[in-house]
Parts: structure tokens; sequence; C-alpha cells
């Protein structure tokens, strides 16, 4: 990777200590954070669990952040929180204050299905113990780079 990839995010990554944990990027800062919103979609809960997927639904909007992708092993990290199984990178354009821009995000395969219940990270953000699920974010981060792909 030769350059900075934008990256929209629209779940738990938006959490500073998530992406702090998952990136492990030292220097990571709220200003690495840009307010965004992905048009004609919707947040659902994934079947069975509390975290999101995109849901193509006219007259919606996601209200997410882009977050600047500085490295490769960035990347990597990324990819494997989301795990590709249910999870592939995707392009889309997202609005943002200053306009339109393209971005990178997860996008959901067919592995994952929907409850058909919405999700926001406000109520996540309320509902969810964050020492323990940061405990989890670690605990699975740990096998990055191992042959064991553990599920949470």
């Amino acid at each position: 990777m030769k350059h900075k990839v934008p990256l929209f995010i629209y779940g738990t990554l938006q959490d500073f200590d998530v992406m702090k944990l998952v990136t492990q990027r030292e220097t990571l800062s709220q200003s690495d954070f840009t307010d965004a919103s992905l048009n004609h979609f919707c947040l659902e809960e994934v079947k069975d669990e509390n975290y999101p997927l995109l849901v193509k639904r006219d007259h919606h909007i996601v209200m997410g952040k882009i977050f600047i992708v500085e490295s490769e092993q960035e990347l990597n990290r990324l990819k494997y929180f989301e795990d590709e199984q249910e999870y592939t990178l995707t392009e889309h354009i997202v609005e943002t204050k200053s306009g339109k821009k393209e971005c990178l995000l997860f996008f959901p395969t067919s592995n994952i299905e929907s409850s058909q219940k919405s999700w926001s990270y406000n109520k996540w953000s309320q509902v969810t113990n964050k020492v323990a699920f940061l405990e989890r974010v670690k605990n699975y981060m740990s096998q990055f780079n191992t042959e064991s792909h553990p599920k949470w």
C-alpha cells in the first residue's frame, strides 16, 4: 500500500479504544476520525450478535466516520477484526461536510444475516460493558498472524 486509504467505519470501530487496539497505532487521536454518512443504507444487528451490518434501504442514512488507514499492516489487522468471511472491502461514495469522498468500507457477505433489528453506535456504547468488550478485542487480536482464527 503506497498511500493512505480512507475507510468508512460505522460500527464498533468508531470507538476510539477499539480502533486503537485493532490498529495498534500508537499516535491515534480523535482528529484521525472525520464525520461522514452513507446514503441509501441502514444498520441492522447481525442475527444473534451485537454488531451491525449494512442493509440497502432507500431514504435512509448511516452515520459513521472516515478513518485514514496508514499502512498495509493496519489494513490487514482491520480485515482480521472484521473477519473476511463476514465482511468484504468495497468502494463507496460517502458524504462529508466538505463534499463527497470515495472510501473503502466493510460490506457484509452472504455468510451473515440480519436480525431485522436496527443497530446504533450510541445504543451499543450505552449498553455494552466496555471493559469486557475491550478485553475480548484484545484477546481476539492477539491471534492476528497466527494459524488460529478464533470466533468471538
